[in-house]
């Protein structure tokens, strides 16, 4: 059976990875229904020695809805070396019959 579906957009910005891992903070994130209890939130990529000039980062962030459905949303910042520009990339994933494995006695 169909076990849900995948959406993807991008779009290009003039700030940084930083400031987009900045403005999806977490609490602006919960205020907008996405309130998972074991979201990640965002992380910056640490290759670079100073972090505003990272090259990139990722955000994840869940809900589950009453009806046993659930939403995925990745954000992904990263440096277009060509531009110089910031493209971000938004997969929604939304799941369907999520179940919770349980061992077996």
């Amino acid at each position: 059976g169909n076990q849900g579906s995948i959406n993807f957009i991008a779009y290009s910005t003039d700030k940084t990875p930083a400031d987009v891992v900045a403005y999806y903070s977490t609490d602006r994130m919960k205020s907008a229904g996405w309130d998972s209890t074991n979201q990640t939130g965002c992380i910056s990529d640490t290759s670079s020695s100073t972090p505003t000039s990272s090259q990139g980062g990722m955000c994840l962030f869940g809900k589950t809805a009453k009806d046993n459905t659930g939403t995925l949303l990745a954000i992904v910042p990263s440096v277009d070396s060509t531009t110089k520009k910031t493209d971000i990339f938004f997969a929604r994933i939304e799941l369907k019959d999520i179940t919770t494995p349980t061992p077996t006695p």
